[in-house]
């Protein structure tokens, strides 16, 4: 068996199982939340109606994998293990892409930009089809895809700092960093209109790829610092003592990270929910 077929990510769902969400809960809940505020015109309006049931139900994918076994590799996609950066050379559709890698691979290396295209042209059906009672919930979760790939250890093969001694990482940054030190997420920019899904995909994903040695090169510096048994407490979800540091300089080094990252997430999420429905063909949307 080779060392990437049964791929880091699928053990970290193992043993991790439904803790490690993303953004969290409460994250993709706000990144929902914000993306609804910025769209205009008629289909803006639908979405601000319904902001809450989009905030709602952001979380549902992640609760989705406890189920089904085909969810989880819908969330990431470690892009080093696929090519190397830029990432330029992968093909242009799952098939092709399992025909390449083969399909255990790409089970267990991920889909997520190939997933968020795809369940972006179910969206657009239903809106074509007038239905708008039951696109809410496949929105919202188009919005978690969409935000997971704007966490930077969504994207690569070292996607809890298992390869470089930053064992844990993955859920204190995105978890308990965040819901203690982010209390805004302000999307920067205008929405816009999204010409090709897949490519918009990959474009987050490389810029994913591109910050994910900050939170690394923060947690050791933070991890350094610590007690030897705070730094064992690091590798799983047990709370840290109060008298530890370690989340505050996490954040100092790279809070803003985090910060634009969510940001971002939330502004992308608005424009791939107005893509859609640029490409439905502008339906009028019924409440």
């Amino acid at each position: 068996m080779g060392r990437w077929l049964l791929h880091p990510c699928f053990y970290f769902f193992l043993v991790f199982g439904s803790i490690a969400q993303g953004w969290g809960d409460e994250g993709h809940r706000r990144i929902n939340q914000a993306a609804a505020q910025i769209i205009d015109g008629s289909f803006g309006q639908y979405i601000k109606y319904y902001s809450d049931s989009l905030a709602n139900h952001a979380p549902d994918p992640d609760a989705w994998k406890r189920n089904d076994p085909e969810e989880g590799h819908r969330h990431y996609i470690d892009i080093d293990l696929y090519s190397a950066y830029p990432f330029i050379d992968l093909p242009p559709t799952q098939a092709e892409l399992i025909n390449r890698f083969g399909a255990e691979n790409v089970r267990h290396w991920g889909i997520g930009p190939y997933w968020i295209e795809e369940y972006s042209r179910s969206i657009i059906e239903m809106m074509k089809a007038d239905d708008w009672a039951g696109v809410i919930i496949p929105l919202a979760a188009l919005g978690h895809y969409v935000a997971d790939l704007h966490m930077p250890l969504h994207v690569v093969a070292n996607y809890n700092g298992q390869l470089s001694g930053n064992d844990g990482i993955h859920f204190r940054w995105e978890i308990p960093m965040v819901n203690t030190y982010i209390d805004t997420i302000i999307p920067v920019g205008a929405v816009y209109q999204i010409d090709d899904l897949l490519v918009e995909g990959f474009k987050i994903v490389r810029e994913s790829y591109v910050a994910h040695s900050i939170i690394l090169r923060a947690d050791s510096l933070a991890r350094n610092s610590q007690t030897p048994e705070v730094r064992e407490l690091l590798r799983g979800y047990d709370a840290l003592p109060e008298t530890s540091d370690y989340l505050a300089i996490l954040y100092r080094e790279s809070g803003q990270l985090a910060q634009n990252r969510m940001n971002q997430a939330a502004l992308r999420v608005a424009s791939f929910w107005y893509s859609c429905w640029l490409q439905a063909g502008q339906p009028n949307p019924k409440y």
